[in-house]
């Protein structure tokens, strides 16, 4: 906590309770205090191909280490450390930015999936605020993976860690070409991340994610076509981790098609990553929205979108919004099956035999599940959303895991009805943070989260997890206290420093809030 902050918080009494009824004036948006601000060029002169670790402390330095990657240096044995927050865009006008794009896009470190990033960075904590990113790819002859995000792929060596990304805006799509007499042909698949785009066995940890990912795909013309979206990783492949890592944005993955090509086509959505192969996910959470909506088969879940064989995710949680849906309504046709399957934790999972049998363990869902179509192939399941039937004996196992009762009667949304639905007020109890392991914590009349959340120490008043003190917090704390609302940073309410959440420090977060304009 700011010094100047502390010592104005000490010195008020309990005659500040009568600035409740103060009325709550518009606030400017805020943005990190220390952040250095993107001219939009990249400044490579700072580095040295002998050298094997870098300080970046401007933001045209980080544009060079995109274009230093993208030219083709992997940067394998690197280490670059992230000295201080970067503005890569101004965001006073960020909700408008799918219409109204803003003066700088940005261009991810390793957009090829044949030339990753091999390094190691480090975040430190540091804040990426304001990154733009609009790419769109044509179908053609050419087959192509085209990866975005702060990072477009990563190797098996690289590891990434601690980067706190704000206000971001990621769109991936491509447009859909079918050359003249030509019935099949190539196409270009969008892998959308917060983070990465695309993890080929690479890790990435404490990495944070508030803002929109879209990931489009236009029909194949003959080719099977897919889309993926994830808040921290589009796609996790061949050993790739990701741990203590949440998201708080939006993400969405959608196939358009203009009729039916009768091809096989996927849209994966995940609050945490879109797709995950031979991948692990330890201790992430999720409250974004998450929505999957394709023409063919649509895949929704609070952690991942899919899993395919010897996935595990372990010790988290999601209490965000999930819908899956498919518009496919020809039920006359037995080219494919059609599906949509919104899950708490994980949409789709499919193994096709024990040894690739996957997990999910120590995991608990509350967010709402969609998932629907003129068809009937569609469910929905507080843990797992669905599977192909004719691999249901190897779905992922599920330990210890339950979900809120008014989101699902069963785990998995293909399974029998279960007894591991939690009300809302078990959910609250210690007891339940307890059932869940080491891994969470207990915080009185609020749902468990993950210890490492706890661990840190959240800026006071910053009562909605977004790493700024502003009127919205004022505003949840005002609902919180009339009983409208709950906190998602219960500990960040303590302005008053009395161990209680009250109206003192509502008129504290007030007075702080007046005294910052």
């Amino acid at each position: 906590m700011n010094k100047y902050l502390k010592n104005t918080i000490t010195s008020m009494t309990a005659g500040l309770l009568a600035l409740t009824a103060m009325p709550l004036s518009a606030s400017a948006v805020n943005v990190p205090k220390k952040a250095d601000s993107w001219d939009g060029t990249a400044d490579t002169s700072w580095y040295d191909s002998e050298a094997d670790s870098f300080s970046i402390d401007t933001a045209e330095a980080f544009a060079g280490l995109a274009e230093l990657v993208n030219a083709g240096d992997p940067m394998t044995g690197k280490s670059f450390y992230l000295e201080r927050d970067l503005l890569l865009n101004a965001i006073g006008n960020y909700e408008n930015w799918d219409t109204e794009p803003p003066a700088n896009n940005w261009k991810s470190i390793g957009t090829d999936k044949n030339a990753p990033f091999d390094g190691v960075f480090y975040g430190q904590g540091n804040t990426i605020c304001g990154m733009y990113q609009k790419t769109t790819q044509m179908n053609d002859h050419n087959f192509r993976i085209f990866c975005g995000g702060v990072f477009g792929t990563i190797s098996e060596n690289a590891e990434i860690s601690g980067i706190d990304c704000r206000y971001a805006y990621v769109h991936l799509e491509n447009e859909q070409i079918v050359p003249e007499n030509t019935m099949y042909f190539e196409i270009s698949i969008p892998y959308a991340g917060g983070i990465c785009g695309m993890s080929q066995g690479g890790s990435i940890t404490d990495c944070h994610f508030d803002g929109t990912v879209i990931s489009l795909a236009a029909s194949g013309g003959g080719m099977s076509n897919s889309a993926y979206a994830g808040g921290i990783c589009g796609r996790n492949n061949a050993d790739s981790s990701i741990s203590n890592c949440s998201n708080r944005g939006t993400i969405f993955a959608s196939y358009v098609a203009e009729e039916y090509d009768f091809v096989r086509v996927f849209c994966y959505a995940g609050g945490i990553c879109g797709y995950a192969e031979d991948a692990s996910v330890n201790g992430c959470c999720n409250s974004g929205e998450v929505s999957a909506k394709a023409f063919y088969n649509g895949y929704a879940g609070g952690i991942s979108g899919g899993m395919w064989h010897c996935v595990n995710i372990e010790n988290s949680y999601n209490t965000g919004n999930i819908y899956a849906s498919t518009l496919f309504d020809d039920t006359s046709s037995d080219l494919f099956d059609f599906d949509a399957y919104s899950g708490g934790i994980s949409g789709d999972c499919l193994a096709k035999d024990e040894e690739q049998q996957g997990s999910i363990r120590n995991c608990y869902n509350s967010g709402s599940l969609y998932s629907n179509g003129p068809i009937e192939n569609f469910s929905s399941g507080g843990i797992l959303g669905g599977t192909d039937v004719q691999y249901m004996d190897y779905t992922a196992k599920i330990v210890n895991c339950y979900y809120l009762d008014t989101t699902s009667d069963r785990c998995f949304g293909m399974g029998e009805a279960d007894d591991f639905a939690q009300t809302d007020a078990e959910m609250r109890e210690e007891l339940f943070a307890g059932i869940l392991w080491e891994a969470f914590y207990y915080q009185p009349n609020h749902y468990p989260i993950l210890t490492w959340e706890a661990d840190k120490s959240p800026d006071t008043g910053d009562v909605n997890g977004d790493g700024l003190f502003s009127l919205s917090d004022v505003v949840m704390m005002q609902k919180f206290i009339l009983g409208s609302e709950y906190l998602t940073v219960p500990q960040a309410g303590d302005a008053y420093l009395d161990l209680k959440l009250d109206g003192f420090d509502l008129s504290v977060m007030k007075r702080l809030l007046i005294l910052a304009e």
